[in-house]
């Protein structure tokens, strides 16, 4: 039995080799409202010895940067696949899994964890798993767990996702809670592998990974001949895909069931794509060209790309003089036998002209229709509220503050969750008088991964299924890019032009696509990261606060139409009833529009110039609540508060003060001085800014 000390103990030991811990129930639901601040911060010693003083709590380690780049691969349903993925690993890299820390879980799975702090450890992942046909739709029983079933090809399965990661802002439980038991190593002593390494790791879960999406259809031949088997199909049967693929410098890189395993060309080790019943290939690395990446290829795919660049009918040719295809004379069907347009063509400016057609806004003036745009500005811009407050507008059918839109059904797809986003839209409907079950306004249970061309399939797919009930799609919101990056770099123009790129083949211009970004951290005129974001936009808005904290808006880029007018919001408190219990949020309301509400744009207010220890205390208070502000976007409803002990404790550990009374003689001076504020119950200490952001009250404002 595992008692609360063995608890306690761990956890402190843990935070100690720098790892954030997280208590939980036996069910692993956090016990602390506030637990994400925890993917952010480690807790202090002391609030870890009192978070574990009840023995019925378990630990959990949070994943990613605040941890060392920590991560872990979680092993389910009883570690179905984890002899085969140790084998795989072992023949590619032998000693690199006796370097993992692993535990066995209560389940009867394993986690395999360690530290890798380049690249950037990105969300949680799925790996590997395998779709099992059921009879019906619905929620089917499988190894001790309810899955849901999904559709293929008018079939219905269920797929069990076996090997899957723990990464950024995840946690997983871990010894000495209650059913896990250490296999290997030392969770206060994880180790840090080299981003090859990782690699390794997860090409190999991947490798295993047996539902993939199918091949797309390729065209197999100009024209059909005899019985109508074309080059390309009777390839498709009898090709040799492996030889082939051996020929263009892929290697073998063992074989698990009937999935061979093969490493691209001009790398030694790992793998990079699976060759499925020695025809289906599956490709799941970013450098494997000429393939892409999370696709798969039949054989004739396979062929026309390495053998003839990607043209499909030099390919049939050839393979047609090889004696491919039923060559027997027949027919041929002029229109069949009309030689294809050509890839690449010019067309006369009379046929632009022709399609030419007035600008089909939106919002008016405000929002092209089928345009790609993007958000962007400083945490605490109201940016969320404000794509909300958009969106909601389109799907009621209200105009957008004065502006008149196109109704249709709108998607938001957000990281933070559902209890603040709930309170901001039923705000929205007091405000407005309307009927939530009258707006077809939809919100993703879970965030995407932009660098996933299978995760956005899955979010038309969804768009479509509720198109077809609710009315055509109007706009879809991704808030915010970084939380639906998935795994990549959003700094890297490569990587943000594959997002650009997945976005396109997704959802085309069939709907407005938007984007919440954040700004630059020295230039606050641009969004941070590659500025392949802005050159694909159609538009773009930068959010900033006022010195009297309204919303500024401003348009900063509109590319085939004139710029959007300037707008200047107040925030507007309401109140709500949930359950028994009193509670509030807020709504925009216009201030100002154009020109006015361009000049609301000030700087901060000059303050009384500090310096020397106080100028470093109030350094380290603004900086103490940007780390708090981080969080609010989880914490509707709640402001950013310092208690002055903590305040106290963390300049006397930075040494701005040496003792508790020399700190409390300059907190004094700096009260006199209107350099902070105090709540009423002389508990809590703001900064002059953070005072005029949520409590000053000639202001409207608090989030």
């Amino acid at each position: 039995m595992t008692h609360s000390n063995d608890i306690q103990n761990a956890a402190l030991a843990y935070i100690k080799a720098g790892i954030s811990v997280l208590p939980t129930g036996k069910n692993k639901i956090p016990v602390i409202k506030e637990w994400r601040s925890r993917t952010k911060q480690i807790p202090l010693e002391s609030e870890v010895f009192n978070e574990f003083s009840n023995n019925n709590r378990c630990v959990a380690l949070i994943a990613g940067e605040v941890s060392g780049g920590l991560e872990c691969i979680d092993h389910d349903f009883g570690g179905k696949w984890f002899d085969d993925w140790m084998n795989l690993v072992d023949s590619d890299a032998p000693g690199l899994i006796d370097k993992l820390v692993m535990q066995k879980t209560q389940s009867g799975g394993f986690h395999c964890v360690y530290r890798c702090a380049d690249p950037v450890i990105e969300g949680s992942q799925k790996l590997a798993g395998e779709g099992i046909e059921v009879k019906e739709a619905g929620e089917h029983e499988y190894l001790g767990k309810t899955i849901k079933s999904v559709e293929r090809n008018g079939k219905h399965f269920i797929v069990p996702c076996y090997i899957e990661t723990r990464g950024e802002g995840g946690y997983f439980l871990c010894y000495p809670s209650t059913g896990y038991e250490i296999k290997q190593g030392k969770f206060s002593q994880v180790p840090t592998i080299p981003a090859d390494e990782r690699n390794i790791l997860i090409s190999a879960a991947r490798a295993l990974n047996a539902w993939i999406p199918e091949p797309q259809r390729e065209p197999s031949g100009n024209k059909k001949t005899g019985s109508g088997l074309t080059p390309g199909d009777d390839w498709n049967m009898r090709g040799d895909v492996a030889e082939l693929l051996l020929n263009h410098g892929w290697k073998e890189a063992g074989q698990t069931g009937d999935k061979q395993h093969l490493t691209r060309p001009g790398k030694d080790r790992g793998i990079s794509a699976t060759l499925f019943d020695r025809k289906v290939l599956h490709v799941f690395s970013s450098n494997a060209l000429p393939f892409d990446a999370d696709k798969s290829y039949a054989p004739f795919g396979i062929y026309t790309l390495l053998e003839h660049s990607g043209d499909f009918s030099k390919a049939a040719s050839e393979l047609a003089r090889q004696g491919y295809g039923d060559t027997r004379e027949q027919p041929i069907d002029t229109k069949q036998s009309e030689k294809p347009k050509p890839r690449f063509q010019f067309v006369h400016n009379t046929e632009i002209l022709a399609g030419l057609k007035p600008i089909e806004w939106l919002i008016q003036n405000v929002l092209v229709g089928n345009s790609a745009f993007y958000d962007f500005g400083d945490p605490g811009t109201f940016k969320s509220f404000a794509a909300l407050d958009r969106l909601y507008c389109i799907a009621a059918g209200i105009d957008y503050h004065g502006h008149p839109v196109k109704q249709g059904t709108a998607f938001l797809i957000a990281g933070e969750g559902q209890q603040g986003l709930g309170r901001r839209i039923a705000a929205l409907h007091i405000a407005h008088k309307t009927r939530a079950a009258d707006v077809p306004f939809f919100l993703a249970t879970t965030p995407t991964q932009l660098m996933d061309p299978i995760a956005l399939d899955e979010v038309r797919r969804a768009v479509d299924a509720l198109a077809k009930e609710y009315g055509p799609p109007a706009i879809l919101h991704i808030d915010t890019l970084a939380r639906n990056f998935g795994e990549g770099d959003e700094n890297a123009t490569k990587d943000m032009n594959r997002v650009i790129q997945n976005m396109d083949i997704a959802f085309g211009n069939d709907f407005c696509r938007g984007i919440t970004h954040h700004t630059g951290h020295a230039n606050k005129e641009r969004a941070r990261g590659s500025m392949a974001l802005h050159g694909a936009a159609d538009a773009a808005f930068r959010f900033s606060l006022t010195a009297s904290h309204q919303v500024l808006v401003e348009c900063k880029k509109m590319k085939d139409a004139a710029s959007a007018p300037a707008m200047l919001f107040n925030l507007n408190e309401i109140k709500l009833i949930i359950g028994d219990q009193y509670d509030q949020s807020y709504t925009l309301s216009l201030a100002a529009e154009g020109d006015e509400a361009a000049a609301a744009k000030k700087g901060p207010s000059d303050f009384v110039k500090v310096s020397g220890s106080m100028k470093k205390a109030l350094s380290l208070l603004d900086k103490m609540y940007a780390e708090y502000e981080k969080n609010l976007d989880d914490r509707q409803g709640a402001i950013a508060r310092v208690a002055i002990s903590d305040w106290r404790d963390a300049c006397i550990e930075k040494k701005h003060y040496r003792s508790k009374p020399n700190f409390n003689r300059a907190l004094e001076s700096m009260r006199e001085r209107k350099l902070i504020h105090f709540d009423e119950n002389n508990v809590h200490v703001y900064s002059v800014s953070i005072y005029a952001k949520y409590l000053d009250k000639s202001s409207d404002s608090d989030e």
